[in-house]
């Protein structure tokens, strides 16, 4: 089975020490994948779905410091309207954001993280998906402002929260063969560091084939 996109929302951007909001998943859905950023530091302790852990996938912190992105993902999501919460084990600035997808029930695939100083508009993440026809996950953060989206193999889905320059996006599509995959994100401000983390999300494995009957021919 193809994989399809579900449903996306975000809690916006908040100074807190945990942030909710509602994510709606189809009867179908195999996957929830969720994003959080925070400022200072590795401050993020944990995201659940209808009160169930999510799976820590990747996390990074920006190269000039300071600065934390992470991704969750959760397989078999309750059904309906549903609280998504993130915690944090201080008040801090947080933004969070999150995305379902229906599989055929494939699960999370692989992951990847970038970060740099350099100056400029263009924000690459990159991940080595190892199942055919995946689709890819990503959230970029750029602490020196400006406004983010989609650039090259991305879809934007939630961005600029608040006015802050994050962005979730994915792939709109499948990823084949298997292998090295990067999506880009633009800004309109080039004077700042970034970090991006990636996952894939595999389909659901082929069935096996059925093995072919023998015939047997009786003799007489």
């Amino acid at each position: 089975m193809a994989i399809s996109r579900d449903s996306h929302a975000n809690g916006g951007w908040n100074t807190s020490s945990s942030t909710s909001w509602t994510h709606t998943c189809a009867a179908n859905a195999d996957v929830l994948v969720v994003a959080v950023w925070c400022n200072s530091a590795d401050h993020c302790t944990g995201v659940t779905y209808n009160s169930i852990s999510m799976t820590q996938r990747v996390k990074i912190a920006s190269a000039s410091g300071g600065h934390y992105a992470y991704l969750y993902t959760l397989k078999a999501p309750a059904t309906g309207a549903n609280t998504v919460k993130a915690s944090f084990d201080t008040t801090i600035d947080n933004g969070t954001a999150s995305v379902s997808y229906i599989t055929g029930g494939g699960d999370y695939d692989n992951k990847g993280s970038q970060s740099d100083t350099t100056n400029q508009g263009t924000y690459p993440s990159t991940v080595v998906s190892v199942a055919n026809n995946c689709w890819m996950v990503s959230s970029y953060r750029q602490p020196g402002g400006g406004v983010v989206s989609a650039g090259t193999n991305l879809t934007s889905l939630e961005a600029n929260l608040s006015g802050v320059s994050v962005l979730m996006g994915d792939s709109n599509g499948p990823i084949t063969p298997a292998g090295s995959y990067t999506m880009t994100c633009d800004s309109n401000y080039a004077l700042a560091s970034w970090e991006s983390v990636g996952v894939t999300i595999a389909p659901a494995a082929p069935a096996p084939s059925a093995p072919a009957r023998r015939r047997l021919f009786r003799h007489g």
